[in-house]
């Protein structure tokens, strides 16, 4: 089955690799990046060359608003989303537990937990016909 695949954390890594495979395989891709606009375009440039649609947005899962903007754009460039790849993650500085404040603690689990679930409200307002029925968290960070 081919459509239309969100991949979060898709400009590097384990999130370019499969944003390729799926692209390879006849599925048009949605990369969403947090920062490196440069390989998230590199990346997008590899999937259309396997003759599929696919387009760059810049989104930080953490802020909703930018997941809203998110799946908006991927519907208005690209038609319905019909899976997603919840592969965005990471920790904002590599520090031990005992030296991290309360709010880089957040921080860090807010990007985390919000990334590997980024459709559940931005969902919630909209058709589900138009959304996404699967989701595949990766586990990578």
């Amino acid at each position: 089955m081919t459509g239309t695949v969100l991949v979060t954390g898709g400009s590097r890594g384990v999130g370019a690799a499969t944003a390729r495979l799926l692209a390879g395989r006849g599925n048009d891709v949605v990369i969403g990046y947090r920062a490196d606009e440069q390989a998230a375009a590199a990346v997008t440039a590899a999937c259309r060359a396997s003759g599929v649609r696919a387009v760059a947005v810049a989104a930080d899962l953490a802020v909703e608003a930018d997941v809203v903007r998110l799946f908006d754009t991927a519907v208005a460039e690209l038609g319905p989303v019909t899976g997603v790849v919840a592969n965005a993650g990471g920790a904002p500085s590599r520090q031990r537990l005992e030296d991290m404040t309360p709010a880089r603690i957040d921080e860090v689990l807010s990007l985390n937990l919000r990334a590997a679930l980024p459709r559940p409200r931005p969902a919630s307002r909209r058709s589900s016909s138009a959304w996404p029925r699967r989701s595949c968290p990766t586990g990578s960070g």
